[in-house]
């Protein structure tokens, strides 16, 4: 039973590629369907895959958005939380994962008391965008860059920083 859990755990991991995920990831921002289709993509996905983990957490907060009633938003915001930290929890050295949290929290509306960690996922990425080496795809890096400049409110000190930083690969 085991060597079965094992297996079949082998081949979703081999099975599901990042590439197609951040892309519909992408575009489920604007897109229910597709976001509904992520979500069936994603749905066997568990903690010890941390980066599918948080796409999936990602898109079931996301799904929030596209969701009608109000309680259902409450629920799908809540629990897309829950799996987000439980991601960071399981990989917290991952920009990538602290990026999609903090992007998240960062268009979860206040009144939901789901963006406690803003300021030190912010933090993080900043110490790492500004580092410098970077275990990470050159397109995360920009991704996240870009995002920080252009989305969060800086302080001057920190807008150089990221300003000033140049993707070197580890």
């Amino acid at each position: 039973m085991k060597l079965w859990m094992l297996l079949l755990t082998v081949f979703l991991e081999t099975n599901i590629n990042i590439s197609d995920v951040r892309q519909q990831y992408s575009n489920a921002i604007y897109d229910r369907k597709t976001a509904t289709a992520l979500s069936a993509m994603l749905d066997q996905v568990q903690v010890n895959q941390p980066l599918l983990y948080a796409y999936k957490g990602a898109n079931t907060a996301l799904m929030a958005k596209h969701a009608f009633f109000p309680t259902e938003k409450w629920s799908l915001a809540k629990k897309g939380s829950a799996m987000l930290d439980e991601a960071v929890n399981a990989a917290p050295a991952i920009a990538e994962i602290r990026f999609l949290r903090f992007a998240t929290e960062m268009n979860m509306p206040a009144i939901t008391g789901l963006k406690k960690n803003l300021n030190r996922d912010k933090s993080m990425l900043i110490k790492i965008i500004s580092g410098s080496t970077h275990k990470m795809e050159e397109a995360i890096y920009l991704q996240i860059k870009n995002y920080l400049l252009k989305e969060v409110n800086l302080e001057a000190n920190e807008k150089l920083s990221i300003d000033r930083s140049i993707y070197r690969q580890q």
